[in-house]
């Protein structure tokens, strides 16, 4: 269970941080 946890901020960051570099690359093409 708590391994499960772990892997669920894990995943969380990664979508975080791509979500960011998506962004950044939209304003960077405006």
């Amino acid at each position: 269970m708590h391994l499960q946890i772990e892997y669920g901020f894990y995943l969380f960051g990664n979508v975080e941080r791509l979500v960011g570099e998506l962004q950044e690359l939209l304003i960077e093409s405006q």
